[in-house]
């Protein structure tokens, strides 16, 4: 479960090829941007969310791995 600060874009970034989405209290939020970094050793790919500060939001995360890294940062 997560939140953020206010109003505008985020990218959730993830360092392996897992398969998220978030959903909030209306359900599944849609992504406007979608990119995969197979050049970069850091970053797997990343999906871009418009997000409203004052929600509370879930990340669903599923992978056939162990571990993974996910990254939520401001556009």
């Amino acid at each position: 479960m997560f939140s953020v600060p206010k109003d505008g874009a985020y990218r959730i970034s993830s360092n392996s090829p897992i398969l998220f989405k978030v959903v909030g209290s209306r359900g599944t939020v849609g992504s406007h941007a979608f990119e995969i970094r197979s050049g970069c050793g850091k970053i797997f790919k990343s999906f871009t969310f418009q997000l409203q500060a004052g929600a509370t939001y879930w990340l669903e995360l599923a992978a056939n791995i162990r571990e993974a890294k996910v990254v939520i940062s401001p556009e």
